[in-house]
């Protein structure tokens, strides 16, 4: 897990540093392997006259800027595109990067740069691939739920429509998509296939479970950290993907630990989070 990268998408998620307000925000990425087809447009309420400067992942690639529908240089520093505007009225970015792949699953987090009249975002899955868990089932494997669904009979199409953004506001979106079944494991699961079930209905026999105790929103950072390799994931993760409040998620998180149902540890300047 690309854990370095998840408290850089507040500055790397295209901000725009202008003095201007912002009448249209649109986001498109397409999904292709382990990169990702980025496309932005930003339409101006008022014609802009400066310097620009709009963020991207260190590793993009492919990056193409357009004012007023026409191609202009971009001065890549490796993190920002440096970019000379003249009396724009739109502005177009593309790229292709792996930034926003996380083992296969789909991570963004997008900070309103500054009020935004019409803002979304699409998001097109990997050809013939579909979501972990669907759309409900707890929670589901998307979030925040789409505005839209749609497919074509290879892909599918998720959209997320906001008006009258503020500046600052957050939006971050996540999907979990269903991996491919590794049959190696089979012969390992044959031996283990009658006896795990039995020690688990034993020891269900034992002690009752918290689970039934747990409020809505301590179920659904237990539903994520049991889909996670190992059951950890990153604090700044678990909150990319819940869409939870940082002030909210740590309440959650103290009280999870203080029942024993997780712990944190301290890794740098990042929290772990681990399932007992």
């Amino acid at each position: 897990m690309k854990l370095s990268i998840f408290p850089l998408l507040l500055v790397l998620t295209s901000p725009l540093t202008l003095a201007y307000s912002i009448k249209i925000y649109d986001g498109s990425f397409t999904m292709q392997g382990k990169e990702v087809e980025s496309d932005f447009f930003v339409s101006f309420n008022e014609s802009v006259t400066e310097n620009l400067t709009f963020g991207v992942p260190e590793d993009s690639n492919t990056i193409r800027a357009m004012v007023n529908d026409r191609q202009i240089d971009a001065n890549n520093s490796g993190r920002f595109l440096e970019l000379s505007l003249n009396n724009a009225h739109n502005l177009s970015i593309s790229y292709h990067s792996g930034f926003y792949v996380d083992k296969g699953d789909f991570l963004f987090d997008f900070v309103a740069p500054l009020d935004v009249k019409n803002l979304s975002f699409k998001v097109a899955l990997p050809a013939n691939s579909r979501l972990e868990r669907g759309m409900q089932d707890g929670g589901g494997s998307i979030y925040p739920k789409p505005d839209s669904a749609t497919t074509d009979g290879q892909r599918l199409f998720f959209a997320w429509k906001r008006e009258n953004v503020l500046q600052g506001e957050e939006i971050a979106i996540y999907a979990q998509i269903e991996k491919p079944f590794n049959y190696a494991w089979m012969a390992l699961l044959a031996v283990p296939v009658v006896i795990v079930p039995l020690v688990w209905v034993l020891g269900r026999r034992k002690k009752p479970g918290i689970e039934q105790h747990l409020k809505e929103d301590e179920q659904i950072i237990l539903n994520v950290l049991r889909n996670r390799e190992g059951k950890r994931i990153e604090q700044g993760t678990l909150r990319v993907i819940t869409g939870f409040p940082k002030a909210s998620l740590s309440r959650l998180l103290t009280e999870l630990e203080a029942r024993k149902v997780i712990y944190k540890e301290k890794k740098g300047k990042k929290n772990l989070v681990w399932l007992k």
